[in-house]
């Protein structure tokens, strides 16, 4: 506890705004004893850590650069907003609690127990998965309609990465092998214009958080080189992007779809990656890469014009949400689709690339609760996302098999519940098709599994024939 206090503190004296500091470190660590439990992974603590990041790191990068944290923004009222987003945090997280409290409470998780699962099976039901996720993205562009649903199947990937990796650190097992596979993912997601490398490292950073690994000095340094190499990848990435993405289309700025061969995109990756070696030096990459994961400028700016110039929608924002989800595409395949680009230009200051340039911005579902109601009703907004979220865990936890399952099918979760920059209607279309993609899986796979992962194959037939 003191030397958090003494980091804290440091932070406080240093920043040109104190009591901003504070109030980013004290509500950040009173959210964050609401979600940690021993001996449960976590999922939400991870998911609400990165959403508070997205709102408080350019106060810490303002200390480290030794700036006014004003300096880092062209609005000019960010102080303001970052209160408000930082109570928007807190009230969000609030929203979770609520939905979870119970079913946390009442999910005893015992770290020794293994249900009889053999860890040579569960590497092959993570090999089993990365091939169907080859097989389902081959797919997705014929699936018009269900195109969200099988991306919330894919996105349960991420649930059997966590899988081997808890088997792995919690019963000892050999790390050869596992580190071979996981290797191998990270290298072949970055054949994609969206490299998910950053969520095989921050699941194996769930794993590395649920005891009963402590804290001891071998896992402390497991925790740094995570982070490290997490930062390393980040910015490496954030260097090579824009070169990296027109390499992949052709150069064709209204389409995000790879149109060269995997070789050459991995070839390619290799050259601008040795090209731009020397990541701490730039300055500029830095900042953009800070830029990158803050998800407040366009809140200030919404906050500049409206009322100000245009006047509170009075629901018409949220109530277009509501509306664009509940039109399943696969039934009205000639819904509009949202360009959200349009919608930063409109409310906000600063003008950016559409979706016919090839590019997507979004105002974020609290600056559309602003626009929508006002600085007080919108935290209503913003409770009500919460808790859908928290609502949704917890039915995914109570409905599964054991809680091992739930653990594994929430394990990408954290995703979802770090919301800050998503648009309202990609919140309610993601929670709800990974909802159902959900009971698709338990549906169909879970039990099947289940019984592989304690017998194997043939006994697993054996016993559930006539």
């Amino acid at each position: 506890m003191i030397p958090i206090l003494v980091i804290a503190a440091y932070f406080i004296i240093m920043s040109n705004q104190p009591l901003l500091m504070a109030t980013a470190i004290f509500s950040y660590y009173g959210m964050a004893r609401l979600f940690w439990r021993d001996g449960e992974p976590k999922i939400i603590f991870l998911g609400i850590t990165l959403f508070w990041l997205t709102i408080s790191i350019k106060l810490f990068y303002a200390v480290f650069s030794g700036v006014e944290y004003e300096s880092l923004s062209n609005a000019s009222n960010i102080v303001t907003t970052t209160y408000f987003a930082l109570f928007a945090f807190v009230v969000f997280c609030w929203g979770m609690y609520a939905a979870t409290k119970k079913v946390r409470e009442a999910t005893f998780v015992d770290v020794h127990e293994d249900f009889g699962y053999k860890f040579h099976r569960a590497v092959w039901v993570f090999v089993g998965s990365s091939a169907a996720v080859f097989v389902l993205k081959g797919f997705v562009f014929f699936i018009r309609g269900l195109d969200q649903l099988v991306y919330a199947l894919i996105d349960l990937k991420t649930g059997f990465i966590f899988m081997l990796l808890y088997f792995t650190f919690t019963r000892r097992y050999t790390y050869t092998l596992v580190a071979g596979l996981l290797t191998m993912e990270i290298i072949f997601s970055f054949f994609s214009f969206f490299a998910s490398f950053k969520d095989i490292l921050l699941t194996t950073l769930l794993v590395l958080a649920t005891p009963r690994i402590r804290l001891t000095m071998k896992s402390f340094f497991l925790y740094s080189l995570l982070a490290i190499v997490t930062l390393f990848l980040v910015m490496k990435w954030q260097a090579v992007k824009g070169d990296y993405r027109a390499f992949l289309n052709k150069g064709q700025r209204e389409t995000q779809n790879v149109m060269v061969s995997r070789e050459e995109a991995l070839d390619k990756l290799q050259e601008l990656s040795a090209r731009k070696s020397n990541l701490t030096e730039d300055e500029q990459l830095i900042r953009s890469t800070i830029e990158r994961i803050s998800y407040i400028e366009f809140y200030a700016e919404s906050m500049q014009r409206v009322p100000l110039f245009i006047p509170y929608e009075q629901g018409k924002i949220w109530a277009g949400n509501l509306a664009h989800v509940l039109l399943p595409r696969f039934f009205f395949p000639d819904k509009p689709v949202i360009d959200d680009s349009q919608m930063v230009n409109k409310y906000c200051i600063r003008k950016v690339a559409t979706a016919k340039m090839g590019a997507s911005w979004s105002l974020g579902f609290i600056a559309e609760s602003y626009i929508d109601f006002g600085p007080v009703l919108m935290f209503v907004m913003v409770f009500l996302v919460g808790f859908l979220l928290g609502f949704i865990y917890s039915q995914i936890l109570q409905q599964s098999i054991n809680y091992f399952w739930g653990y594994t099918m929430l394990a990408p979760f954290y995703l979802k519940i770090s919301c800050n920059g998503t648009p309202g209607s990609k919140i309610l279309g993601w929670a709800i098709t990974y909802f159902i993609a959900f009971f698709v899986f338990k549906t169909f796979l879970m039990k099947p599994l289940d019984n592989y992962l304690r017998h194997g194959f043939f006994k697993a037939k054996a016993e559930t024939a006539p």
